[in-house]
């Protein structure tokens, strides 16, 4: 019994290290999120925190679900099949100037002791403001519909709306909401990480903040 104790009390301690030093590496990488683990080991290392191996710092990454913009984690898959279209990419040398004239969507994860949920986000890429975001313990496309709904509830329609080629934003179902809107739909190519790169660091920095605040909460359930 007593070293059943023993042990469960170094494991919180091991985790509230980890979590302690995962919200380090998570303030280290939010201002240069196109840097990968090998080069935040290096930042944290220059900043006193020896205890930054790239090993550690490459697995606490990982559980957190940030990767380096030029290699972002791709979590959706693409749809195929006459239930999923494709659309053009739209916002190549496109200049965005103001609010509602382009927003966009994709799906991170959030790690947990146990586990993981799927998030979904819809932000602005003029003001950078996340619009509407739910968590999800599934892939399913329903979670995306509400995500999409609440943001449009809230601050009416853009004139596009930029995704990924997911199953999730190829589907009829979210496609409807677009079209019944009347929003020019945007999604970028497949294999073409270039596409995407614009969206993809204004994604990651914008979601630092409500990442960390959902990590803090999720860690300590």
């Amino acid at each position: 019994m007593l070293h059943h104790i023993e042990r469960e009390s170094r494991q919180k301690e091991g985790r509230k290290i980890d979590y302690e030093r995962a919200m380090i590496i998570l303030k280290t990488w939010s201002p240069v999120p196109f840097l990968g683990y090998r080069k935040i080991s290096i930042l944290l290392d220059n900043n006193g925190y020896k205890w930054g191996t790239e090993s550690l710092v490459r697995r606490l990454m990982k559980e957190l679900g940030i990767y380096s913009a030029i290699a972002v984690k791709n979590t959706s898959k693409p749809g195929k099949g006459k239930n999923h279209k494709k659309y053009p990419y739209l916002l190549r040398n496109m200049v965005i100037q103001y609010v509602n004239q382009v927003w966009a969507t994709d799906i991170t994860y959030i790690a947990l002791p146990h586990g993981f949920v799927y998030l979904c986000a819809v932000i602005d890429l003029y003001s950078r403001k996340i619009l509407a975001w739910k968590l999800s313990n599934t892939m399913d496309v329903n979670f995306c519909i509400e995500c999409l709904e609440e943001a449009i509830e809230h601050y009416g329609v853009p004139s596009i709306f930029n995704s990924d080629q997911g199953s999730q934003f190829t589907s009829n179902e979210f496609l409807a909401i677009l079209i019944r809107e009347h929003v020019r739909i945007s999604m970028d190519s497949v294999g073409q990480a270039m596409d995407n790169i614009f969206v993809e660091r204004t994604w990651n920095v914008e979601l630092i903040i409500m990442q960390s605040n959902l990590i803090n909460h999720l860690f300590r359930l």
